[in-house]
């Protein structure tokens, strides 16, 4: 009889804890480890072609966005301390006096966002079976690549929100440190007339805003702190670690493109499907340790798809279970996602070019996604004067 009685204790107080906060450094590595992907490998090409030698600059404007969304996207969590996207959009769009009003606006909305994170995960489960395949495993059917990573981000999806923080967390160290290693390493076939003049002509900084558009893209995955911003905690750092979160990958995507760009000038590099490989494979280690250095970049380029893969797809998921109510069947929610993002990835584009151009139009939707509707968003929010920072202090207080 005892122990029937401490069993509904303890059901209690599992439900009554609470949630699981990150720190700052912990929402800088998911920020930075989510948008560190399969950018990495095609981000010389889209640049270059668009902006010639003066493609990195078209980095720097990226990187300038990726800043500013990630101030808008942490800005607009601040406001509702505790709650995910799907809690405060119901908020910010609905009315007090009609109750049914915020649900009905935001299911639309939220279910565009889970659909997209799900297209996202396939584009990017099919782009690194495609590299894998071509690169590694030719002789191992395109199928099981996709299905295997895939399979991966099923397991991730069904832990909790402090699983897949902590996977970010120590994943980050492990692709940062090996790519800038190699990034820094490839600057010894630099050739410095490739990249000259540095400063652009006059018809170039039109060139310079179309290049941005796909650096843009290649930054997007921050907006995925959205969902995560219940378990953020109320610090004054939160800005400047997650602004952090964008310039990691932003100074590795720099120089990488302008690596490229000096090795091998923008008309060869504009050619090539996958030119930062293609980069890697030009290095040679002092000392001849390594004889295959894209086999370790390939490697930790692995590592980097399943925390933007994951997390993506953690996302997707999240958001369509809270939406419908059911965040207890996420599991089985899980498996439905994971079928029809498989599905999708082996479906879309039929060779590379059209996964290429896929891809692409994706990333415009996204740009949409993650710099228009939270920015509009927090502008109704600020002129509503909707604001419950500091509230769960006065509650403490008053209890107290």
């Amino acid at each position: 009889m005892t122990s029937g009685k401490q069993n509904p204790k303890r059901k209690k107080n599992k439900t009554n804890s609470s949630p699981y906060k990150m720190t700052v450094q912990q929402a800088m590595s998911l920020n930075a480890s989510t948008i560190i992907g399969v950018g990495v490998l095609t981000l010389p090409r889209s640049v270059t072609d668009a902006g010639h030698q003066f493609g990195w600059y078209s980095v720097l404007l990226g990187l300038l966005y990726g800043v500013l969304g990630i101030f808008v996207v942490v800005k607009l969590g601040a406001r509702f301390p505790g709650k995910t996207f799907v809690e405060f959009s119901s908020e910010i769009l609905g009315s007090q006096k009609v109750k049914w009003l915020g649900p009905v606006i935001r299911f639309p909305l939220i279910l565009i966002y889970s659909l997209y994170w799900a297209l996202v995960c396939s584009l990017v489960a099919r782009i690194f079976g495609e590299v894998v395949v071509t690169a590694v495993l030719t002789n191992t059917p395109l199928e099981v690549i996709v299905g295997t990573m895939l399979l991966l981000c099923l397991y991730l999806a069904w832990h909790d929100v402090e699983v897949v923080t902590r996977v970010n967390e120590v994943l980050l160290i492990i692709i940062v440190i090996p790519v800038l290693f190699i990034s820094l390493s490839a600057y010894q076939n630099a050739q410095m007339e490739f990249i000259m003049p540095l400063v652009p002509y006059d018809g170039y900084w039109f060139q310079l805003l179309q290049g941005s558009l796909p650096v843009m893209t290649s930054f997007l995955g921050f907006e995925c702190m959205l969902m995560f911003n219940k378990h953020l905690q109320e610090d004054r750092k939160m800005m400047r670690y997650q602004i952090y979160g964008i310039l990691v990958p932003g100074v590795l995507y720099l120089l990488i493109v302008i690596a490229g760009i000096m090795a091998f000038g923008y008309e060869e590099l504009s050619r090539q499907a996958w030119p930062t490989l293609e980069l890697i494979k030009s290095v040679n280690v002092p000392g001849l340790i390594l004889e295959r250095l894209e086999a370790v970049f390939l490697g930790v380029w692995v590592a980097a798809v399943f925390t933007t893969a994951g997390t993506w797809f953690y996302c997707a998921n999240w958001t369509l279970s809270e939406l419908i109510g059911r965040p207890h069947k996420r599991r089985w929610i899980t498996v439905a996602y994971v079928l029809l993002i498989y599905l999708l990835a082996m479906r879309l584009g039929g060779n590379v070019q059209e996964l290429f151009r896929t891809t692409d139009y994706a990333g415009y939707g996204g740009i949409v996604l993650a710099f228009v509707i939270p920015g509009l968003l927090l502008l109704i929010a600020m002129a509503r004067k909707l604001d419950h920072r500091g509230e769960k202090e006065e509650e403490s207080r008053e209890a107290s």
